[in-house]
């Protein structure tokens, strides 16, 4: 058993219960994502919803959380998330999956799964792609994500090129993750995101409305729109494009200088001014092969490995 915070371990406490069940129907169940990122970056809130993650099917979920819940939903049940209410705590129960957007497609196709390292493989990014196994409290984390959240990094699970084109939309979230956490994103994702930006086309204007507000109402989302513009993903989202300009204008870089320039969006950035910093190195490269989810887990100790060596961009500011 892990040695948790006194807070973490209250959480934990709270949702035993609701493991148990799982557990005795011969199911296992992981407290995953934004829970076990927060309690590494020390801004942990007790009270926070919780997403968990099981082997269950769908159907199965419903039926074990039925007779504990206060409240049910299950609007997406379709894509594997059964949410409930449980003694005032709120939980979403995902099965674990693998999906991907196919071409053209704004429609993410969902393969449900056994694996708990296969299901972290598919999330955004290594730092979200932590879990917590509920049966001995010990911390899941194959592709480095406690590493990278010390080492102040984004990076993804898979080749960057292979999470961003699965879901565009995480071309965007990198942005946010970058401001909202403090993060350098590592030279791989810039990369991808440069290449994969076209794809941002396939995702409906509602999740990009969604995601963008995310980023616009942080205190500070200076790092994020940097990293949209050296990217260039807004030129190929309107609505992007369109507000980037004059929200810049509004944004005031965290070390006090100027937010705009003659020939510059945000704080006189260029793409030319990134920097990089280190060497190529990391969790699949730029010209690296595009691995599918299950070969690319096969060697978890490996990817780890190659993430503690980050190669990431710096903004010139």
């Amino acid at each position: 058993m892990a040695g948790y915070t006194n807070e973490l371990e209250a959480v934990l406490n709270r949702a035993e219960p609701l493991a148990r069940v799982f557990e005795s129907a011969g199911h296992r169940f992981f407290l995953v994502g934004g829970v076990v990122r927060d309690y590494f970056l020390g801004r942990f809130g007790a009270g926070q919803d919780l997403d968990a993650t099981t082997d269950a099917r769908p159907d199965a979920i419903r039926a074990l959380v039925a007779e504990m819940a206060d409240d049910v939903w299950s609007q997406g049940e379709r894509f594997g998330t059964i949410g409930c209410v449980i003694a005032g705590q709120s939980y979403e129960i995902t099965t674990h999956r693998a999906e991907s957007y196919v071409p053209a497609s704004r429609k993410p196709s969902v393969v449900f799964g056994d694996d708990i390292v296969v299901d972290l493989a598919r999330r955004d990014f290594t730092v979200n792609a932590m879990a917590i196994d509920m049966a001995d409290r010990s911390l899941v984390d194959p592709f480095g994500g406690e590493a990278d959240l010390a080492a102040g990094v984004l990076r993804t699970p898979l080749a960057p090129e292979v999470s961003l084109s699965e879901d565009p939309l995480r071309m965007l979230r990198a942005a946010r993750f970058c401001a909202c956490c403090a993060l350098s994103p590592g030279l791989e994702l810039v990369a991808a995101m440069t290449a994969e930006r076209d794809r941002l086309e396939i995702v409906s204007a509602e999740r990009i409305r969604d995601e963008l507000q995310k980023l616009l109402l942080l205190d500070d989302p200076t790092a994020g729109l940097r990293l949209i513009d050296v990217t260039g993903i807004g030129q190929n989202v309107p609505v992007v494009g369109v507000l980037l300009p004059s929200v810049s204008e509004s944004v005031e870089p965290a070390d006090g200088g100027s937010a705009g320039g003659a020939d510059s969006k945000f704080a006189g950035v260029e793409p030319a001014e990134v920097e990089f910093a280190g060497g190529a190195g990391g969790a699949g490269g730029a010209g690296g092969e595009s691995a599918g989810v299950e070969s690319a887990v096969r060697d978890p100790a490996g990817v780890e490995s190659a993430v503690r060596d980050p190669a990431v961009v710096e903004f010139a500011g």
